[in-house]
């Protein structure tokens, strides 16, 4: 009976150590198969850095070429509206003094004219509201050149304050200055209204480079 409880004992110390050791086994693969993957990974590092090592290597002058000069690549845009009513006449140039946007200072909101920074072709948009009982015209000019009048008119019956919006695409170059007037000839009758919900505005970005 002792002998047997010997033989017991023994296979169990054999079970426990099989299993031990097979527990090793399997911690030596994952570890294996971790190894395996973050070479994989390495290799494919070295790899993409050689296809880029090349990629330089026969275009040297790739980066030179994709970077142009800070004239070319810095935005030109403005965005300017009026928050207090105007009481203008004739030749009267707008002046928005309000500016939201401003990229590239090219708006000045004392004077309220835009001096083009480039060459290039440029979109001008603007809205006027009359206040009631008013109407007149609206020029967008261009070194004293008139584009894209508009006229506005509210009606003197309901008080409808109803704007009026130009746009115009234009070729400018460099000191150009373009911004809003009244009609030289043509008398404006009332105001330029202004309100929360209907304000007078001038905007304009570059479109193109020449």
């Amino acid at each position: 009976m002792f002998v047997l409880f010997l033989e017991s004992f023994a296979g169990g110390n054999v079970i426990n150590r099989l299993s031990q050791t097979e527990r090793k086994v399997e911690a030596l693969f994952d570890q294996l198969q971790q190894q395996n993957d973050e070479i994989m990974h390495l290799k494919q590092i070295i790899a993409n850095k050689e296809i880029t090592r090349r990629a330089d290597h026969i275009n040297p002058n790739r980066e030179s070429r994709l970077l142009l000069p800070q004239s070319q690549t810095s935005t030109i845009a403005f965005y300017a509206l009026s928050k207090t009513e105007q009481k203008v006449g004739p030749h009267h140039t707008l002046i928005l003094d309000h500016v939201e946007t401003n990229s590239g200072n090219a708006y000045n909101h004392h004077s309220g004219v835009f001096t083009a920074p480039s060459n290039g072709i440029y979109l001008f948009s603007y809205t006027v509201f009359p206040d009631s009982h008013s109407y007149g015209t609206i020029e967008l000019i261009v070194n004293s050149q008139s584009h894209a009048d508009i006229f506005i008119d509210s009606s003197p019956t309901d008080h409808d304050l109803g704007g009026t919006t130009g746009v115009a695409i234009l070729y400018l170059k460099q000191n150009d200055v373009c911004y809003l007037r009244t009609h030289s000839t043509h008398t404006f009758i009332g105001n330029i209204y202004s309100s929360t919900s209907a304000r007078t505005s001038f905007s304009g970005f570059k479109i193109t480079t020449e």
